[in-house]
């Protein structure tokens, strides 16, 4: 896109390597990052072609197999798949190739594409009876319904809660789904609590929907000049990337409109047009830049900080703060005891008085039917953290278990 133009990449390298939605989602076990590292490898080499003077059906053929492999990772390829065959097509129309050597090519890429993933989809067809089921399908057994069951023109339009409290704004309305869910993980893994899973830092996390505000600057500026240089001067690159970001929106929109429920507010279901924004907020980036040495500085530095607080976020340090969660997580989702006091005991040997570590001993000594070493456990915690609501629950619980029940309503 920028082959003359290192300064724009540079920036774009920046903004996708530092986004808060790669960051995080690398920890978690999804195919969403397998799917936009094939769908961004298939634009990778349609943009090639676009170059390229003359037509190789050698790359027709190697962007037909990562297509197919992108569809078999998620459907939402579909969407490339279609954006980049009617760039293609139009290329080869408008530079008037033969229909031999258009058919050839493009037929190699759909005829590779098909082979790789056709199988998967015929086997779906024939047990569902269509191509495409997600997990809402009916077919599946698993109903989704939210309160009021419908969607408001508001909740479309408004935009504003992921500014001012970012943390499960998608409860709030779509736009501010998207933006806590690109800059941070603003539904927290989906847990019921913020402080239960994740081993995010959640104070720098809140403070970077704010700095967000810059990287998204770039973009939409970025988006505006792509858009009018399009009108202007007509390029293929630029049908591709818009065509394919206006797609995915659409999609996204028309999910939240057919099936209405808090878990499609998600930025990552459209990452696969993640080229266009990395590439908009470099052309953004240069915008800015023109308007003075100044500007140059601060949208630097700006830039610079965000990145920086994604790094700390995002980062999951040594420290007894992720092992006690880690072995919280271990008791209270899998389970798994051995690992739980392992994990725990390690966040006490770095710090004897963490909270989290010694609440998730004293659950793991309950349910060993330790109760003494559970109350010792909880008397040292009420010497340091007394106050917290944290505790204060825990206590009421370990009394109920134990038939005190005055002393759990007068923790309650």
């Amino acid at each position: 896109l920028f082959a003359h133009r290192p300064g724009r990449a540079f920036i774009g390298l920046v903004i996708a390597a530092f986004l808060p939605m790669h960051l995080y989602l690398y920890h978690y076990p999804t195919n969403e990052t397998l799917s936009a590292t094939l769908c961004t490898a298939s634009i990778y080499l349609a943009l090639r072609l676009l170059r390229n003077r003359k037509e190789r059906v050698g790359v027709y053929a190697l962007l037909g197999l990562v297509l197919g492999l992108a569809m078999l990772a998620k459907v939402p390829a579909l969407l490339v798949l279609a954006s980049v065959t009617m760039v293609l097509a139009g290329r080869l129309v408008v530079r008037r190739t033969r229909v031999s050597v258009a058919v050839a090519c493009l037929g190699t890429m759909l005829a590779v594409c098909l082979g790789v993933c056709g199988w998967h989809y015929a086997r779906v067809t024939m047990h569902f009876g269509t191509p495409f089921v997600g997990h809402w399908h009916e077919a599946l057994g698993f109903h989704m319904w939210q309160d009021p069951g419908y969607q408001t023109s508001g909740y479309f339009l408004r935009f504003g809660q992921s500014i001012l409290d970012p943390l499960f704004a998608g409860f709030a309305t779509l736009p501010d789904g998207l933006y806590s869910t690109m800059w941070g993980d603003g539904l927290i893994g989906s847990a019921a609590g913020q402080w239960y899973f994740v081993p995010w830092r959640l104070e720098p996390m809140t403070a970077g929907y704010l700095l967000a505000i810059v990287p998204l600057a770039m973009m939409l500026i970025g988006g505006v000049v792509m858009l009018t240089s399009l009108v202007r001067r007509p390029r293929a690159a630029w049908f591709l990337l818009l065509g394919l970001t206006f797609g995915m929106a659409m999609a996204l929109v028309s999910l939240n409109l057919r099936m209405p429920t808090y878990a499609h507010a998600k930025a990552f279901f459209s990452l696969s047009a993640i080229v266009f924004a990395v590439a908009a907020a470099g052309l953004g980036y240069e915008v800015l830049s023109r308007r003075g040495r100044t500007v140059r500085i601060v949208v630097t530095a700006l830039l610079g900080l965000w990145a920086a607080n994604a790094c700390i976020t995002f980062w999951i340090a040594d420290d007894a703060r992720s092992h006690a969660r880690l072995g919280r997580l271990a008791l209270e989702v899998d389970g798994d005891r051995d690992l739980a006091r392992r994990e725990l005991d390690r966040a006490l040997r770095i710090d004897p008085e963490n909270l989290s570590a010694l609440i998730g001993h004293a659950s793991l000594q309950v349910r060993a039917n330790e109760y003494d070493q559970a109350q010792a456990t909880l008397e040292r915690a009420s010497q340091h953290h007394g106050d917290q609501p944290e505790l204060m629950m825990k206590l009421a619980q370990f009394a109920a278990t134990r038939g005190r029940i005055d002393e759990a309503i007068e923790q309650l």
